[in-house]
């Protein structure tokens, strides 16, 4: 008796077991291990799709994010039934190969492959809950695309530009350069940014394409994914005349490009003031500051802005969430076509 009693006890508590390890599996998303890279094209693993999100060890906004999607009870059952999910931490240099295709410009950033390499989705939904059962819901505004990649396209052509990019990645993988020259082509067609420049002429050593680069502004996460840009364009000499070709005066100038405010304590407000100061020989207007975080709030003349005349830009940042951050600020006008922007960094302790 005393035998059965214990193979019983033995069995409940083995079902037990597995019970919390199910249970576990289903209150968090499985995360797959290895290059994301070698799950598209002919590597990819069965039918199923591909979700990347793209963090930062050291970013409390990602922590967040990650807390936040584990409780979408829909969105978890469907990325771990329907896709292979990655994380990818930008600052590792041995793993942020697609961060570089995707000219990913801030973290946390969640996108959606089917597994071709064809971007279906990315950003984030438009309403309060991350429901993925629709990608349509995932995506992002144009404005707000605009300034932070700061790229003269659509929100489509993107997705077409950076699909096409990494397609030409995985066709020269798999050995057949003359299919990632077209890939890189239509890329290059849309717009040129680092990477599909680099690879065109690291692959392919033509220089067409070199007239495009001095319209494209880069932006801090540019410099933090490619270094120095020049290393990735490959200047011949001369082709400095084709940058400088069409450069116009800049509309103004900012008194300081960043601030930075140190250390500083989380839920406190801190107040911080940068300036404009117009260098144009015509009257214009400040017509939007923003951040897209709710976390800073600005404040600007609404007035017109005359030549050599500074308008100061006050803000007010609540520090929210812990760890390291470098907010962009985006400043528009009535006349300029490029946004202007300015840094505020810091760490939250």
């Amino acid at each position: 008796m005393k035998l059965y009693l214990k193979f019983i006890l033995r069995n409940i508590l083995f079902v037990c077991f597995l019970v919390l390890i199910f249970s576990c599996d289903r209150d968090s998303i499985k995360f797959e291990s290895g290059r994301v890279l070698d799950s598209f094209g002919k590597n990819s693993n069965g039918r199923r799709k591909i979700f990347v999100l793209f963090v930062d060890e050291k970013c409390g906004s990602c922590k967040n994010f990650e807390e936040f999607l584990v409780k979408q009870s829909r969105t978890k059952e469907i990325l771990n039934s329907n896709y292979l999910s990655y994380k990818i931490d930008i600052s590792d240099s041995s793993m942020n190969e697609l961060a570089k295709i995707l000219k990913v410009p801030s973290v946390p950033f969640p996108y959606f492959f089917d597994k071709e390499g064809e971007l279906e989705a990315f950003g984030f939904p438009n309403q309060k809950n991350y429901d993925i059962s629709n990608l349509k819901n995932i995506t992002i505004e144009q404005k707000i695309f605009s300034e932070i990649f700061r790229l003269p396209i659509s929100v489509s052509e993107y997705k077409k530009m950076v699909s096409s990019s990494l397609k030409a990645f995985i066709a020269l993988r798999d050995k057949d350069s003359l299919l990632a020259k077209r890939y890189i082509l239509s890329s290059l067609d849309i717009s040129v940014y680092p990477y599909n420049i680099r690879f065109f002429n690291q692959y392919f050593g033509d220089h067409r394409y070199i007239y495009k680069v001095g319209d494209y502004n880069p932006t801090r996460s540019d410099e933090r994914l490619y270094g120095n840009i020049n290393d990735y364009i490959l200047l011949r000499q001369g082709d400095n005349d084709f940058l400088n070709k069409g450069n116009s005066k800049e509309q103004y100038f900012l008194s300081k490009d960043e601030i930075d405010l140190g250390k500083i304590e989380k839920n406190k407000i801190y107040n911080f003031e940068f300036g404009l100061i117009s260098n144009s020989d015509s009257i214009f207007y400040i017509t939007d500051v923003n951040h897209p975080c709710s976390c800073i709030s600005l404040d600007w003349s609404k007035n017109p802005i005359k030549k050599s005349k500074l308008i100061p830009i006050k803000g007010k940042f609540h520090a929210d969430i812990d760890g390291k951050f470098v907010k962009e600020i985006y400043i528009h006008s009535s006349e300029r076509k490029k946004v202007g922007i300015f840094y505020l960094k810091g760490e939250i302790i």
